[in-house]
């Protein structure tokens, strides 16, 4: 199955997390094998309010691989924002570990990480639409920025029915690579952005936050690797008294963007609710293993885990799947991976192949809705996210769901099966 998962994956799985991938794994019974895990975060800079998620995500994945006979040793690596240490990290983990797992969305790691091929290398949290670029060591676990402009144009231009949309992104390369997606998606869509500017951190946002009132818009998209100069932005909004709807990047659903956010402006303004891109589990996010990792991680961490938390853990959970079906050397993790097929983990079911090392696809994606109050319009599908500031919680309207699963979310339109597509 590619594309839509049929939901007879989904509901034929235990609850349990990991429980149901199209391989079952062997038997955890024997020799117990070990796998050698590099987990490279940062605790500073950006990516640093990821820290707990990553390490809390990689600590239930260690505690579920002894129940398929692996044991998983983490090498931390914690480059504390300091760029300059990565290549040395890097060079550290090919000795010490089997694989690497990025957990940072830090766009400035990335040219040491692509010229590291000798080692497996999974990106959870990293979206740049050619990170996977000729490389064959390199597997995705969330969406690519070009997928997720394409989600949010279309919910905004054929949900929400609107035309005067406005982009404002940063000066970073994760800025303009969105702004390029944006006007792609936006074209694609038959919509002329009406206002298109750029800005540069920790400069001014005011005058463009006044042009788009001034324009009249009816969204405005911001897409900035910094949930602090996004927080900045819905806070002027709201001191200017703007009510326009503001659409996030899916990099800015967690929970600094939320404390930071939320903690300056009134309820009001989030009476739309503040939108951004993620995966989401399809009809069987009522399952209890998404729940149950929810919980687990609560339990564990004592703090509610933010949405990229699921991502991790799956790259995780992936790694240790592969182990045990293959082996632990590079070769090994890399053909595990690639027979991937319908995995499941805490999120969306992911298919990889020889060919497709990007586990997420189209209609994995949804639109969370940021909002005040855990009461406020949501989603029935994806647990309240509490951040400490606000909930993320997946708007129904944006899921694309096959006719057999339809019925299960009415408000929902159905999508048309691939024949009616076809059909002229």
């Amino acid at each position: 199955m590619t594309g839509r998962k049929a939901a007879a994956v989904a509901l034929a799985c235990a609850l349990v997390l990991g429980s149901c991938t199209s391989k079952q794994p062997k038997s955890a019974r024997g020799t117990k094998k070990t796998l050698r895990v590099a987990v490279l975060y940062t605790t500073a800079g950006q990516g640093g309010g990821l820290a707990q998620a990553v390490l809390g995500a990689t600590g239930l994945v260690v505690a579920r691989a002894k129940a398929l006979g692996v044991e998983v040793q983490v090498v931390n690596q914690d480059y504390a924002g300091n760029i300059a240490r990565i290549p040395k990290l890097l060079e550290d983990a090919k000795s010490r570990a089997d694989a690497i797992v990025v957990g940072t969305n830090d766009p400035a790691v990335e040219p040491a990480l692509r010229a590291t091929t000798d080692i497996p290398l999974l990106y959870p949290v990293l979206s740049d639409d050619a990170l996977l670029t000729g490389s064959d060591n390199a597997f995705r676990f969330g969406p690519s920025n070009k997928a997720q402009a394409e989600k949010l144009v279309g919910f905004l231009a054929e949900h929400r029915k609107y035309r005067k949309m406005g982009i404002l992104s940063d000066d970073t390369s994760y800025g303009k690579e969105g702004r390029t997606d944006l006007l792609d998606a936006m074209a694609s869509a038959g919509v002329t952005p009406t206002m298109d500017e750029t800005f540069i951190p920790g400069r001014d946002v005011h005058t463009s936050v006044a042009h788009a009132g001034q324009l009249k818009l009816d969204a405005l998209i911001i897409w900035s690797g910094s949930e602090s100069e996004a927080a900045r932005i819905v806070v002027d909004v709201q001191k200017q008294n703007f009510a326009y709807q503001i659409a996030l990047s899916g990099n800015l659903a967690n929970d600094t963007f939320a404390k930071n956010a939320s903690s300056q402006v009134t309820p009001v303004a989030f009476r739309d609710g503040l939108l951004s891109v993620g995966t989401w589990a399809g009809p069987w996010f009522r399952l209890q293993r998404i729940i149950k990792f929810y919980d687990d991680f609560k339990s564990e961490n004592s703090a509610l885990a933010p949405v990229q938390a699921a991502s991790m853990y799956d790259a995780v959970l992936a790694l240790v799947t592969a182990a045990q079906s293959n082996g632990t050397t590079p070769s090994d993790l890399t053909s595990g991976l690639e027979s991937l097929h319908d995995f499941v983990g805490a999120g969306v079911p992911l298919t990889f192949g020889p060919d497709k090392h990007d586990g997420i696809d189209a209609d994995d994606l949804a639109v969370y809705g940021f909002t005040k109050d855990q009461n406020s319009a949501g989603g029935e599908y994806f647990p309240d996210v509490d951040t400490g500031g606000g909930f993320f919680t997946v708007i129904n309207a944006s899921l694309d769901l096959p006719k057999s699963v339809a019925f299960l979310s009415p408000e929902v339109e159905e999508s048309p099966t691939p024949e009616e597509s076809a059909a002229p």
